[in-house]
């Protein structure tokens, strides 16, 4: 329970001294599931709604006096990678075999698998319509940053083919894409159980590398197990993850830079292990030395086109957001990006008639 700060330094143009609401509840709940329907049967005021969830939840909205809010496009993106980690084990067994690591290594092998992707698919069948392919690492709803021009990837199959076999990738009798030693092409893909959505997109997924005759598994993981294996024992051969997005390239910084821990395909590097990730370094270190936003946006705006011509971060969809709030709050000022009720300072409430 929050309480209002009566020494709070903002008063409003009659004398009165902000904030107007006199406390705060923020609920524990056990699930996002949870809080969802006790907003949904009016047992909160404030939610946000989850693209699967948005048409039962509006079916409520007279009844209970709320709105549920379409905000366009998050910040959040979707993302398939390869571990790339060329290290090995206390025990010298290698992270990634041999021969697993020459493919994920190939960019020719992870453009294939970008073109293999049906995102359109991902966006009707998994959200609903409530998102939008996504080619980069920042989405659209962040429009000072987000370059519109990156390398874009359609769902072309065919594309996908031509550029393994120009990497040494062949098909047997049986359709399997085996590679030059004869090796079947298959992985593992891990994601986080305890997102619906995320999962519905790995077997999408699963399903468009069939086409391909490549053997994908999909391995769902409690999230703290998964991350455990993203970043500390690399003990992974494909991951399907996704971000929140930052305001700011900076806040990418440990995404972007070879020696970021969240540089997911081989993180902590000591040198940058390839010529394109050393002139991504190069580019976040030149936007940080500088306050001209122009010049900011030329570097990071390169960064996401080396990104997006080598794939190392192979990215599918953003969702939509959508949030929940009773009717009976006012002075609502819905920034682009962020919360609906940022201002907490500033909202209050009137109480409505029942209807």
């Amino acid at each position: 329970v929050y309480r209002a700060n009566p020494h709070y330094y903002r008063i409003d143009a009659d004398g009165q001294r902000l904030p107007y609401i006199d406390r705060l509840i923020e609920r524990i709940v056990r699930s996002q599931q949870a809080t969802t329907l006790a907003f949904a049967h009016g047992q909160s005021d404030h939610e946000g709604i989850e693209v699967r969830n948005v048409s039962w939840v509006r079916r409520n909205a007279e009844r209970h006096h709320y709105t549920v809010y379409d905000r366009g496009p998050s910040q959040s993106t979707n993302f398939v990678w390869f571990n790339q980690n060329p290290g090995a084990d206390r025990r010298g067994e290698p992270y990634v075999q041999p021969h697993k690591l020459e493919w994920f290594s190939d960019a020719r092998f992870r453009q294939a698998i970008s073109y293999a992707i049906d995102r359109d698919g991902i966006v009707e069948g998994v959200l609903l319509g409530r998102g939008l392919p996504l080619w980069g690492p920042v989405s659209p709803a962040n429009q000072s940053w987000y370059n519109p021009d990156v390398r874009r990837y359609p769902y072309e199959p065919a594309r996908a083919r031509e550029l393994l076999r120009e990497a040494g990738f062949s098909w047997d009798a049986a359709g399997a894409l085996r590679d030059r030693h004869g090796n079947r092409v298959t992985f593992t893909l891990a994601t986080n159980e305890d997102n619906e959505v995320r999962q519905a997109i790995g077997l999408v997924f699963v399903d468009n590398m069939k086409q391909l005759g490549i053997d994908v598994r999909l391995q769902p993981l409690d999230f703290n197990t998964f991350v455990a294996k993203v970043m500390n024992s690399f003990d992974y051969e494909a991951g399907l993850l996704g971000l929140t997005g930052s305001w700011d390239p900076q806040g990418g910084w440990s995404v972007y830079h070879s020696s970021g821990r969240l540089h997911m395909w081989n993180p902590n590097q000591q040198e940058p292990r390839t010529p394109w990730e050393a002139r991504i370094d190069e580019l976040m270190e030149r936007q940080l030395r500088t306050l001209d936003t122009e010049e900011r946006r030329r570097y990071f705006f390169e960064v996401q086109e080396i990104l997006a011509r080598e794939q190392p971060m192979i990215y599918t969809v953003t969702v939509n957001s959508y949030e929940g709030l009773q009717d009976r709050w006012r002075n609502l000022d819905p920034p682009q990006m962020g919360s609906l009720v940022w201002n907490y300072d500033e909202i209050w409430a009137e109480t409505l008639l029942l209807r």
